[in-house]
Formats: structure tokens, C-alpha cells, sequence
């Protein structure tokens, strides 16, 4: 996985397909309006299936799992 550039958009579809884009200024601007910034890890998991999922990690225990992985 890579890290984002500045003003990059990523978009997790369910079914695990992703795309970007580097939107110009007033589209940015925009989005920006809709956006929330993130206050924790996230962490995205696909099963077998190929099915995105998005896991709460305020719990101590999927902490634990994030430190895990963040080493």
C-alpha cells in the first residue's frame, strides 16, 4: 500500500476495487465540504469473497491488532 499525495482522493469501493484522483482547486474545495478528518486508525479488511469491511477500532482489543500491524 502507498501513502497519499497531497489533495489526492480515494475512493474503497465494497467490492474492494479502488480508484483516485487529483482533483483541481474548486473541486477540492468542494469535497472538502463533505469531508470529516479521521480521528483513529481505520482498518479495512476483504474476505474470501473479495467484500470490503471497515473495522471499528476504538476497542482495546483491535487497538492491540493495529499496534500489531503498525510495527
Amino acid at each position: 500500500m502507498t501513502m497519499m499525495k497531497g489533495g489526492e482522493v480515494m475512493a474503497i469501493m465494497p467490492d474492494g476495487h479502488m480508484g483516485t484522483m487529483m482533483p483541481d482547486a474548486k473541486m477540492s474545495a468542494e469535497m472538502m465540504k463533505m469531508a470529516k478528518p479521521i480521528k483513529h486508525c481505520m482498518m479495512l479488511m476483504t474476505d474470501a469473497k473479495g467484500k470490503t469491511f471497515m473495522i471499528d477500532t476504538s476497542s482495546a482489543k483491535a487497538q492491540a491488532e493495529r499496534k500489531k500491524m503498525a510495527m
